[in-house]
């Protein structure tokens, strides 16, 4: 009953060991008006004919069992008995106001691990959260204490500046195409709040996510969808889910769909059909690095920031006002949004520019830290391993000079 209240958000309270004038009492549901009680009777060999309803009670084998005004559940395992009905999603025989439920303990386990299938990690919240409860003796569990729904977070750890972009004007769908670290992530946050009825999904947020693998996986993002769509765990369709988006007007934003492409392409037909099907239904933006997959959605290029957007965010992000500096930054960097945050946080640092000349792209950039040979085979610690490395233990893989190499790098370029 837990399982059923957290899946499809129906119950509202559940009462177990009901305080009532009946011997419906193992548990009282709570469904808006109406009230359902509960009684489990562990009893063996019980037909059909074993059952009689006489004088507001129900007679099990002789032996009486006093029924509630409200509806009454009978839960019995391995009975013989013709279901004629469904009451809560439950195969049932009704007899006048009680529903004969029969379930054994495996088919109960069977129903919730099915409830989960595409939740497996939520299954063990609630056993988790059941457990707190009995161990605390709360036996009256309303909706609204149930563990909050699980969706991947969507937020970048970076402060998004609004540099004022504007973007084509499309009737279904907007593909938006730019290189790595040019701002599209960032761009989705302002697209969000100009489309104020709108659903982001993003394939990427940052290193530290520790969903990055799951995210690319299309079951988990029809599942991760469908729960913020309609806030619970039951299992939909993608048709299901697309009706809603259309019938809700909702913009659908999908931001980084190059990371299905580069790290599980076998997913990525899915994603492609989804949004093919989509964009009749709804506005949708995608943003991605350019892909190999050809795709025939109108198109526009996010291009580097010019002058005046490399200075709004020189002001607002790194309080950078000096007109001097700011066009330094941007001659140096031509607007592109990656390396005027790389090369900021190394003036705001040091005071000074940390290259000269003009850097035609990342790779200019990086080739330019990383000149010194020395520095150039330390760093190859970081193409050993796709773990995180903490401080304390570089010294066990580099020896004395190469680990004071790492170290003073990483002193240097903390960005």
């Amino acid at each position: 009953m837990l399982a059923k209240m957290d899946v499809e958000r129906e119950i509202e309270v559940i009462e177990i060991e009901a305080t009532v004038n009946n011997n419906f009492d193992d548990i009282k549901l709570s469904l808006g008006n109406t009230q359902v009680y509960c009684q489990i009777k562990d009893k063996d060999n019980i037909s059909y004919n074993d059952l009689k309803i006489k004088d507001n009670q129900i007679i099990i084998k002789g032996e009486g069992q006093e029924l509630s005004n409200g509806i009454n559940l009978l839960f019995l395992k391995n009975i013989d008995i013709t279901c004629n009905t469904q009451f809560l999603g439950f195969s049932a025989c009704k007899m006048s106001n009680v529903y004969i439920i029969p379930l054994s303990r495996e088919k109960a386990g069977t129903i919730v691990s099915d409830f989960y299938k595409y939740n497996e990690k939520r299954e063990s919240h609630i056993v988790q959260f059941f457990n707190v409860c009995l161990d605390k003796r709360r036996l009256n569990i309303k909706r609204e204490i149930l563990p909050s729904i699980d969706i991947y977070d969507i937020h970048l750890l970076e402060k998004t500046i609004n540099v004022g972009k504007n973007f084509l004007e499309f009737e279904n769908i907007l593909y938006i195409e730019g290189k790595p670290g040019v701002g599209k992530s960032h761009l989705v946050t302002c697209l969000a709040k100009e489309y104020q009825n709108s659903l982001v999904y993003r394939f990427w947020v940052s290193n530290q996510d520790k969903d990055y693998k799951a995210r690319l996986i299309y079951q988990n993002f029809l599942t991760d969808i469908s729960k913020e769509l309609f806030q619970d765990y039951r299992y939909r369709t993608e048709d299901e889910i697309i009706d809603y988006l259309s019938k809700n007007r909702k913009a659908v934003i999908i931001d980084g769909l190059d990371h299905v492409e580069n790290y599980q392409n076998d997913e990525l037909v899915s994603f492609s059909k989804f949004i093919n099907k989509l964009k009749d239904k709804c506005k949708t933006i995608v943003l991605s690095r350019p892909l190999k997959m050809k795709i025939d959605w109108t198109k526009q290029h996010l291009a580097n920031w010019n002058f005046e957007e490399t200075k709004t965010v020189l002001e607002e992000l790194y309080l950078i006002s000096d007109y001097k500096t700011c066009r330094d930054i941007y001659e140096l960097t031509d607007g592109y949004p990656i390396l005027v945050r790389f090369v900021t946080e190394h003036f705001k640092q040091y005071n000074e520019m940390p290259l000269s000349g003009k850097l035609n792209g990342i790779d200019d950039y990086y080739e330019g830290i990383i000149s010194n040979t020395n520095i150039l085979v330390a760093l190859t610690l970081f193409l050993s391993t796709r773990s995180f490395i903490m401080k304390s233990e570089i010294s066990l893989f580099l020896k004395d000079e190469l680990s004071e190499i790492v170290m003073e790098f990483i002193e240097s370029h903390p960005y």
